[in-house]
């Protein structure tokens, strides 16, 4: 059975798909089938391909694994490494003057569907209500479209705000509104009017989450252990989360109801998450100047799909 095998012992399947803009088609170019999930072997894989005289491409979606991750930027872009590529971005984002040295070569994204399938496993989740988790959810699916930091800097306050403080409805105090309901209402109206293009999506891939195999579930817990190599190194990201995160502390009041939505667990994981801000969000959109809001790598899991039947 494979849920008792070793990650390294199981065969797995890569396969890369172009899109063909005038056709409006995808089709397999290289595949893969390695017992590795390592960097070096991917980045090998994709190299070999390149070396078939093809063009790099300007735009590659895949899913959250880091290996993955680093072997694209290596073999698509200028950066030797992910986290040179993010602190590219990190610049790219902060500067005045645009440097278009500095701008990656090819622009790297996580598919949108599986980084919520992921953000749906998130343990401290489940020790909130079903419509708390759903609107936290939503709200994630909002920072992924956001396009600017300011937009994902309101988004997160809002977030930290909600998960922080225990009670919510009037100050005990002096009788307004705690900063905690009030984030919470800003948060439900964002979330019903600016999700309708999502809430499709959205619920079968929350729906897809809870019935995974067994194989996938190995993949996915590896995937976690290869991210906390990302904490080895100093990220820009994450230390603006933090300013965040600190200004959300002097936002906490003690209110007259109690918060459904406090889950301070969480606070962290959304922090971790923000290293990768230009891998899952639009922000970098505006700087690539791509069309697409949204990255999907759908072609490739339909084909998994038909090669699993």
């Amino acid at each position: 059975m494979w849920h008792r095998r070793k990650l390294n012992e199981i065969p797995l399947l890569y396969e890369a798909l172009v899109y063909d803009a005038q056709k409006h088609q995808n089709f397999t170019v290289p595949n893969m089938i390695s017992e590795s999930h390592s960097n070096i072997s991917i980045s090998n894989w994709l190299q070999n391909w390149l070396n078939c005289d093809v063009s790099k491409p300007r735009e590659a979606v895949c899913d959250h694994s880091i290996a993955l991750l680093s072997a694209i930027v290596k073999s698509f872009t200028q950066y030797s490494t992910l986290q040179d590529y993010l602190r590219a971005c990190a610049g790219l984002l902060k500067e005045t003057v645009f440097d278009y040295q500095a701008l990656p070569r090819c622009f790297v994204r996580i598919d949108v569907a599986h980084f919520i399938k992921i953000a749906s496993k998130w343990t401290p989740l489940k020790s909130i209500t079903r419509l708390a988790r759903e609107m936290i959810l939503r709200a994630i699916g909002l920072l992924i479209k956001c396009k600017t930091m300011n937009e994902i800097r309101v988004l997160l306050l809002s977030l930290f705000v909600l998960l922080t403080n225990e009670t919510n409805g009037t100050d005990i105090e002096n009788g307004e509104e705690t900063p905690c309901e009030q984030q919470k209402r800003f948060l439900t109206e964002a979330t019903s009017t600016g999700f309708v293009d999502l809430q499709i999506e959205f619920d079968d891939i929350v729906s897809l989450a809870e019935t995974e195999d067994d194989a996938r579930i190995l993949i996915e817990n590896e995937y976690k252990r290869q991210n906390e190599a990302l904490d080895l190194y100093e990220n820009p990201f994450q230390a603006w989360a933090d300013d965040i995160l600190l200004e959300s502390k002097t936002l906490i009041k003690d209110g007259t109801g109690i918060n459904p939505f406090y889950c301070p667990e969480l606070v962290s994981v959304l922090i971790k998450t923000t290293k990768n801000i230009p891998l899952w969000s639009a922000v970098m959109i505006p700087i690539f100047d791509y069309e697409e809001d949204i990255s999907s790598s759908a072609a490739v899991e339909s084909s998994f799909k038909k090669l699993k039947k």
